[in-house]
């Protein structure tokens, strides 16, 4: 599970749990009275007052915070350990495991859409010499697009997942949903490191 969803369902789960979490975790935090922080000490400096269920507080050394500030500043953690803390008194299990449709070592398919579109474009151009290229001191035959932008497709083995398109200008950008972990773009279709 990554960090932040883990965060994220921590702090769902614990709305309108924190006072027992808390006590749970070692400090009792008596709604809407002054005390001792249980962070910082102090006689008085305290107050949990608990808005909307998410372990709200503030003190007057500290600073204010919600229930997973607290947990990071009673622990001296950051909030991904004081995310796993909270984690444990809730029974929400730290790791997830993930099953995949035959997709090897990298679980995730291929955006349809972003295929879909670069065999369009890649079909559609023509090859010539780039005006980005020239520049950069590279006379090559290459796939460019109707403006004179190259289009570079992008793959994992003989698989198309997308393609990055460069203006001549020199503006890069990757075609919306092309997946670009463990991929490359093809040897035999851009010789060139860009």
């Amino acid at each position: 599970m990554r960090n932040i969803d883990l965060i994220r369902q921590v702090k769902q789960q614990a709305t309108g749990r924190w006072q027992g979490i808390l006590a749970s975790l070692g400090a009792e935090v008596p709604l809407n009275k002054h005390t001792a922080c249980p962070a910082c000490g102090g006689k008085d400096r305290f107050r949990f007052d608990d808005k909307e269920g998410n372990g709200t507080f503030i003190c007057n050394q500290c600073g204010s915070g919600d229930g997973l500030d607290l947990v990071r500043r009673l622990f001296n953690v950051d909030v991904t350990e004081a995310a796993q803390e909270v984690a444990k008194v809730l029974a929400i299990p730290l790791t997830k495991k993930l099953v995949f449709a035959n997709y090897g070592e990298n679980p995730q398919p291929p955006n349809i859409t972003a295929v879909e579109k670069a065999k369009k474009l890649l079909e559609e151009a023509t090859s010539g010499q780039s005006q980005y290229l020239i520049r950069k001191g590279h006379t090559c035959s290459i796939k460019l697009l109707k403006d004179g932008s190259m289009i570079l497709p992008v793959k994992q083995g003989d698989e198309l997942l997308g393609a990055q398109i460069i203006k001549p200008n020199g503006e890069k950008r990757f075609i919306s949903g092309t997946r670009k972990k463990g991929c490359q773009r093809s040897p035999k279709t851009d010789p060139l490191f860009i």
